[in-house]
């Protein structure tokens, strides 16, 4: 209803464990035994261990207010006796009591957790702890959350724990895709799978492959995509790819065969979807496997009594998201009563968590339901209702920049007060609707020219990894040619060695071109120091870098101005450009990081330091703010359109590395990034927008304009100035 419903490729859902009651009856046992034996104990170690333990078992109780109460006296004891183990573990309790209900106590827990791990020197502790953080992050501040994810995959490969890493970096590719980084996300997919496959983690390497999936898809490769599916279906029925529903492979097979006209293909997977019974898959997949099935017979009757079964199990394990996505399927049906009932359900259990994203959106979805309701119904109470939950909403939506959400809101905003006879708050929201709608509208399409411009650089990715490919075979077959020549010079000494020699000739030759080829693909792909490291190394370790200064560029209203262009011509428009940019910023020797549909980023002062790196950058941005100026007279002369750009400069650390072992994306993190990239949204077309640090280096080599103060979160506020050449 109020999302787009997608056809979820592989998992549908995640539910929560229920436990039986016999297994509570096996935990109040040990819980007794272990209370029971407590006043005997004299030793504080041990005694923290029980309180740990009686805590844990109070969780799986459902009793909270005990578990606090048991964590806060093994806290005490090991603060008294500096256990660090005890306080580690004490904060991971408190944390795990207040997870879905308050993020900002969760993560108080677990940095504190962290910082007793680090103290007691406990790796897995370390590792554990910083994937929780990484995903209580990973909503309000992507870096960090990356960084703590990548420090937990880091910590359990070099330990060999590879369950664990399998499991941390499909989190972080998951994250990736979410942030449209569509090629790490598919580098972390290919390296889990990789280290799946090499150790056997089956039911790791099927859920690999079926998020691959689904990134291809958003890449726009229908031909990835069947092939990908294809893959994973024939594990599937192989039984090598446990947790994979083969029914919604089926399904998803069907429907892509019926748009490309294969109807013998389509009718021959949906004859399969119908018949399917996975023994894999959850209640749930069945339940809704059933519910697609009468759907397709047009028994919408027999569909929803399968959304009943699912809701009902989703209640009673107190699933929000899952009681959403029935309710709104209900919705697509027309069966309003029934989706504002779990749309209810769904909000009670928001609220009794109190995390803020699926508060607003249920908020948000049973405001919208009330209002469609009360449209035909004439319900005053529930168009007052509907309104109320909605202005609600609307504040989280405008703090998060959700601009799908904020249109959708706005929309049911301007319905509802329309309905209520308030024609002036209706055509306010109205406005708001065209306004966010407008925004949605520019993003999708900067994303699909993200899509093709990921999908380009993974093609070329490969192309790299085959010619390594063949390069290294045709070593392997010089060598073989080497011992079979050995051996010749036994029967045709000098026969054999004229052989041997015209054949190592051209052998080397051979041997020379491909790893010219292949060194250069590697070089346009990563700075020269890098690949070195890594062609010697086989891997290269991420550095800080202290002093470097960070160049983003953006074209102003590029979206909009490419509506007027087809996507082979803008695609050589940015080509053009982005040459010329490259040119300019190695004349320079700043190292181009990447582009981002029309954005450029590049880094002076990396992987080699330079005491010039700020002068470097700024002359770079001049020069490329005065190629475009040159540019645009050039297209206006010609009656063409003509693009903008804003440039923004920053100075300070940064962290730098690669990451996957098989395609390489080189990047940078630090929040010199952030805030350099404040620098260019926040600069005017024309100007080149430095921040206080960046002026600081280079105020004697240029002209410069006080702008004002920018405030940065986290930060506080940061001076701004535009960069001219000097008079």
């Amino acid at each position: 209803m109020l999302r787009k419903l997608l056809f979820l490729l592989i998992v549908l859902f995640s539910c929560l464990d229920c436990y039986s009651q016999e297994n509570k009856q096996a935990y109040q046992k040990i819980f007794d035994s272990i209370s029971g034996a407590l006043p005997a104990v004299k030793i504080d170690s041990v005694k923290v261990d029980a309180y740990i333990k009686l805590a844990r078992l109070s969780r799986f109780l459902a009793k909270d207010d005990d578990a606090k109460r048991y964590a806060e006296d093994a806290l005490a004891i090991s603060n008294q006796i500096n256990l660090y183990t005890g306080k580690m573990s004490s904060y991971l309790v408190l944390a795990e009591i207040v997870r879905f209900k308050d993020e900002q106590k969760e993560r108080h827990y677990l940095l504190l957790a962290l910082q007793e791990a680090k103290q007691a020197n406990r790796w897995k502790g370390v590792a554990f702890i910083s994937r929780f953080i990484g995903i209580n992050y990973q909503t309000t501040d992507f870096k960090t959350a990356e960084s703590y994810f990548l420090q937990s995959a880091d910590a359990y490969l070099k330990h060999k724990k590879y369950n664990e890493y399998c499991e941390v970096g499909l989190e972080l590719a998951y994250m990736y895709q979410q942030r449209n980084d569509l090629i790490k996300a598919v580098d972390l997919c290919n390296k889990v799978i990789s280290v799946a496959d090499k150790n056997k983690l089956v039911a790791h390497s099927g859920r690999a492959n079926a998020f691959l999936l689904q990134i291809f898809s958003t890449l726009g490769s229908t031909d990835k995509v069947v092939a990908q599916c294809l893959t994973l279906l024939k594990k599937a029925e192989e039984n090598n790819a446990p947790g994979i529903d083969k029914c919604i492979l089926y399904a998803y097979l069907a429907n892509v065969y019926k748009d490309k006209k294969n109807l013998k293909k389509a009718n021959e997977f949906a004859s399969k979807h119908k018949n399917c019974k996975d023994a894999t898959s959850s209640k749930e997949n069945i339940y809704l496997n059933n519910a697609t099935n009468y759907l397709n017979e047009g028994n919408n009757k027999g569909a929803v009594a399968e959304y009943d079964k699912i809701a009902q199990k989703a209640l009673k394990e107190k699933n929000n998201s899952i009681l959403t996505n029935i309710a709104q399927r209900c919705f697509v049906l027309q069966d309003y009563t029934r989706a504002l009932k779990y749309h209810r359900q769904a909000l009670s259990i928001a609220q009794e968590r109190k995390v803020a994203q699926p508060l607003a959106e249920s908020e948000a979805n049973v405001g919208a339901t009330c209002i469609t309701i009360a449209k035909s119904s004439k319900d005053k109470n529930l168009l007052r209702e509907g309104i109320a939950l909605l202005e609600k909403s609307v504040k989280f939506y405008k703090t998060s920049l959700d601009y799908d959400m904020l249109a959708m809101v706005s929309d049911y905003l301007h319905q509802g007060y329309e309905s209520a006879g308030n024609d002036k708050r209706a055509l306010s929201h109205y406005k708001a609707y065209i306004n966010y709608k407008d925004s949605v509208y520019n993003r999708a399409n900067r994303e699909k020219l993200i899509a093709r411009q990921a999908d380009f650089a993974y093609n070329e990715k490969e192309i790299l990894l085959k010619a390594n490919q063949k390069a290294a075979l045709d070593k392997e077959q010089t060598n073989r040619n080497y011992a079979y020549a050995g051996i010749g010079i036994f029967v045709l000494i000098s026969i054999g060695a004229g052989v041997a020699y015209t054949r190592k000739r051209k052998d080397n030759r051979i041997i020379a071109h491909e790893k010219k080829r292949s060194d250069d693909l590697l070089l346009n792909i990563l700075p020269a120091e890098v690949a070195e490291e890594l062609k010697i190394n086989g891997e290269a370790h991420a550095q800080q870098h202290g002093e470097v200064s960070i160049l983003f560029t953006d074209f102003v209203g590029f979206t909009k101005l490419s509506e007027n262009l087809s996507p082979t011509e803008i695609i050589a428009e940015l080509n053009y450009c982005f040459k010329a940019f490259d040119q300019i910023t190695t004349k320079y020797n700043i190292e181009k990081i990447k582009t981002i549909g029309d954005s450029y980023m590049a880094v002076s002062g990396l992987p080699t330091a330079s005491p010039n790196h700020a002068v470097n950058a700024v002359k770079a941005a001049l020069e490329i703010r005065d190629f475009i100026i040159d540019y645009k007279k050039q297209r206006e002369l010609q009656g063409k359109v003509f693009f903008e750009m804003r440039i923004g400069i920053n100075s300070g650390e940064v962290v730098a590395g690669i990451v996957g072992i098989k395609k390489f994306a080189y990047d940078i993190w630090g929040d010199a990034v952030n805030i350099a990239s404040r620098m260019e949204t926040n600069g005017q077309p024309g100007k080149v927008n430095i921040s206080e640090s960046t002026y600081n280096l280079v105020r004697d080599h240029y002209d410069t304009e006080y702008r004002g103060e920018l405030d940065a979160k986290g930060k506080g506020l940061i001076k701004m100035y535009f960069a001219e050449p000097k008079s």
